[in-house]
């Protein structure tokens, strides 16, 4: 008899401390989101390529609701035009980044890392065009949440070497989010 008082009693106790919370602590959680992307090469590398698309993945670890960094990987292909003939040169670029929400659903965003080249890419004289290998690569951009489970972003990309080897472009990017 007396256990079972001892416990209604402890039960009683922790129920009332439960109780007294107005709200369950929350943990900023880190959120994953995928999708496709898609854009076009600007600058001098409009005579070469005709078309960027890929995907990625991205992690992101709020540290307000306000303010969050980002951790993406993906794969890019860069289509090449006729003038170099057929095929691509392929990118799988890995950033950090930093993400700010300016209002709700609005936010901007800086990323930079590495993307590394797939290929080694050679001109008519079959001299390098274009090294594989490690590039520097960073990307600006701006951001909308459609919802809770998609988000768009319009963002530039730059990927350069220390040879001024460079593949610019921009990109949309459509993302789900798990």
């Amino acid at each position: 008899m007396k256990k079972t008082l001892l416990i209604l009693f402890l039960t009683g106790c922790v129920g009332a401390a439960n109780a007294q919370i107005d709200e369950p602590v929350k943990s900023f959680p880190i959120i994953f989101s995928v999708g496709p992307e898609i854009g076009f090469p600007v600058g001098n590398n409009t005579v070469e390529y005709s078309l960027v698309f890929g995907g990625s993945a991205q992690a992101e670890y709020d540290f307000t609701p306000e303010f969050g960094v980002t951790l993406n990987a993906g794969y890019l292909s860069y289509s090449f035009k006729n003038v170099r003939g057929k095929g691509d040169q392929g990118f799988v670029p890995l950033l950090a980044g930093l993400r700010y929400f300016i209002s709700p659903r609005a936010f901007v965003f800086l990323k930079a890392g590495a993307a590394f080249g797939l290929d080694q890419i050679l001109d008519a004289t079959n001299n390098v065009y274009l090294d594989k290998g490690t590039f520097f690569a960073y990307s600006p951009g701006i951001g909308h949440k459609f919802g809770k489970k998609i988000e768009g972003e319009f963002k530039f990309l730059g990927i350069s070497n220390s040879s001024h080897q460079h593949i610019n472009s921009f990109q949309i990017k459509l993302a789900y989010i798990l």
